[in-house]
């Protein structure tokens, strides 16, 4: 353990000033302030809820629903919790106010363009991956699909019935012969741009 006049570090768990107020402990979600443990933080809770914002305003109404209710099923906060009554009050609230600034709102160090303009990704995207995935089970990876998609192609891929090891060997080969930039020899998916 060591110490300096900013933070107080301790294996990985790193501990900083908080406000003046005392310090933050940023591991396993406890908050310490003035060294008294006072709550248990609601970051993963709520972060959940985050993240469904993050769908609906991307387009995925549908999926967004579904999420919250799968997570607000399995926690629900009626059953007891730890998290201050304030907080939970205001999320529904305040959670659209902080995905729209941390998506949506324009950044100078992005040329002044939002992340999900940086980030694009849409319901054609996701056709993109689902059409994806079935060349994926037939042992084909198409030339101009995004490498970023892979991961949720091969997830729906393996949902299909694919075989994780072939998949994982067919996906690393790709992978490594995008990496030594080797012509792809298969055919593109029709109206797919290449990333």
């Amino acid at each position: 353990m060591t110490t300096s006049s900013c933070c107080l570090r301790c294996d990985s768990t790193v501990t900083t000033p908080f406000r003046g107020k005392g310090l933050l402990l940023l591991r396993k979600g406890f908050v310490i302030v003035k060294g008294h443990l006072r709550i248990h933080h609601p970051t993963g809770y709520l972060r959940v809820f985050i993240l469904a914002e993050m769908l609906r305003r991307m387009g995925f109404e549908g999926e967004a629903a579904k999420v919250r209710k799968v997570w607000t099923d399995l926690y629900s906060t009626a059953r007891g919790h730890r998290i201050p009554g304030r907080l939970l009050d205001r999320s529904g609230k305040t959670i659209p106010h902080v995905v729209d600034e941390v998506a949506f709102q324009t950044r100078r160090n992005l040329a002044q363009r939002a992340l999900a303009d940086v980030i694009r990704f849409d319901r054609e995207d996701e056709k993109t991956i689902r059409q994806a995935a079935r060349w994926l089970i037939r042992g084909t990876v198409p030339g101009n699909f995004p490498p970023r998609f892979l991961v949720s192609a091969s997830h729906y891929a393996v949902t299909q019935g694919a075989s994780p090891r072939q998949l994982s060997d067919q996906v690393i080969k790709h992978l490594s012969g995008l990496a030594g930039d080797r012509k792809q020899l298969v055919q593109p998916i029709a109206g797919v741009k290449a990333a």
